[in-house]
């Protein structure tokens, strides 16, 4: 036999319902894949028609030691960068050395279009 269920558990269990949507809505507003900064960034890219590249990688001040590995994407791949030499300095308020980057120090070759491609360096 099926008992009809009362005007105040449906309540309850609407209010239990929206009670949970919001939480998870919230969990995944304030979630964030990547919480930690990258503490570098690219300054400059020098590409030619040729098809070689250099990029100018600045670190934030006292960030450098932090960093454990650094991946270089482009529109037609990516790479994991195996080393860069620093450079201490750098001139611009807000990072303290650069490293110079080029297909030498990455750990497959990645090409640039100097037309028009969307580089970026993504934290591992």
């Amino acid at each position: 036999m099926i008992v009809p269920k009362s005007e105040d558990n449906i309540h309850t269990i609407k209010l239990k319902y929206l009670t949970t949507v919001v939480l998870f809505s919230l969990i995944t507003i304030f979630a964030q894949g990547n919480a930690a900064p990258l503490r570098a960034f690219i300054s400059e890219i020098l590409a030619s028609e040729s098809g070689t590249w250099t990029i100018e990688m600045g670190f934030y001040a006292y960030h450098l030691v932090y960093i454990d590995s650094i991946r270089l994407e482009t529109s037609s791949g990516s790479s994991i960068i195996l080393y860069f030499p620093v450079i201490p300095g750098g001139g611009l308020p807000g990072f303290d050395s650069l490293a110079l980057i080029t297909q030498n120090n990455l750990a497959s070759p990645v090409s640039i279009d100097p037309y028009g491609d969307i580089v970026k360096l993504i934290r591992i």
